[in-house]
């Protein structure tokens, strides 16, 4: 009875580990143009090492922030926007506003975590 106990328990939390992975799954994205709400802006790629110029350096989006084509072709984007961030989204809890709030809020930390998704400033 012992050994049915322990064995059930490993298995729920071998899939919960799963299911928390496959729910919280991020991409991160380097801000390498010159308007930040412009999706072809970012690269997918590792955080670098920001400078402290006060601007913009990277962003960890989860995967719901990221277009996918199916997303592009029914929104009537342009398709070189699949994988790209939502950042040209400007409603209330969109990853455009969220980002012009962070741009032009002055006295923030490095990393400003809201809406599970983190904007990595430097000051």
């Amino acid at each position: 009875m012992l050994c049915a106990l322990s064995i059930s328990t490993t298995i729920t939390i071998s899939m919960g580990e799963q299911l928390y992975a496959k729910i919280y799954s991020y991409q991160t994205f380097v801000y390498t143009g010159s308007y930040y709400d412009d999706p072809v802006s970012y690269t997918a790629g590792p955080i670098p090492t920001c400078l402290s110029d006060g601007e913009l350096c990277a962003i960890d989006v989860p995967d719901t922030d990221v277009y996918t084509m199916f997303e592009v072709v029914a929104l009537g984007k342009p398709v070189y926007y699949a994988g790209k961030p939502k950042v040209d989204l400007n409603g209330h809890l969109d990853l455009g506003t969220q980002l012009f709030n962070a741009k032009y809020t002055s006295g923030e930390t490095d990393v400003t975590r809201v809406n599970d998704r983190l904007i990595y400033e430097h000051y």
